[in-house]
């Protein structure tokens, strides 16, 4: 199954994504994209490119790597990393996954993107600290 071109040119967009360029992805997603991730769900291009434009006023560098792009009949499967610079936690990676679909104008109209968020949150000072004493008790607990 051949990957389609519009997934693509999101990946090579994504890829070498910044604050000058960010705007780019308009022109390849549809009007009423969907978007989700552990943080966001929201649907429409205007909030899809809102929300990349925090990614870069919030973070320090950011860079999504693409690992590899996995052919659907209407898109794409996409596994990346994920690399910046937080506020609070320092050096972020994160390894995640998005499904990418297609529509019939060869725009992206879905991005949904799959990662554990529970690494964020657990390098947090002080809810870092909680969530690692709450790890360890359940997994204590589940052993029993």
């Amino acid at each position: 199954m051949m990957i389609p071109p519009a997934v693509v040119r999101y990946c090579e967009l994504f890829s070498h994504l910044s604050l000058d360029n960010v705007d780019l992805l308009g022109e390849l997603v549809s009007d009423d994209i969907e978007f989700r991730d552990p943080f966001n769900h929201l649907s429409g291009r205007d909030a899809f490119i809102g929300v990349m434009r925090e990614m870069f006023e919030q973070l320090e560098s950011p860079v999504f790597e693409v690992e590899q792009i996995d052919a659907v009949a209407d898109g794409a499967y996409v596994i990346w990393q994920f690399k910046a610079r937080a506020p609070l936690i320092g050096l972020w990676r994160q390894p995640g996954l998005s499904r990418i679909r297609v529509n019939e104008a060869g725009l992206i109209d879905q991005h949904l993107d799959y990662w554990d968020s529970a690494g964020f949150y657990s390098r947090i000072p002080l809810l870092g600290a909680v969530l690692r004493w709450l790890k360890a008790r359940i997994a204590y607990a589940s052993d029993r």
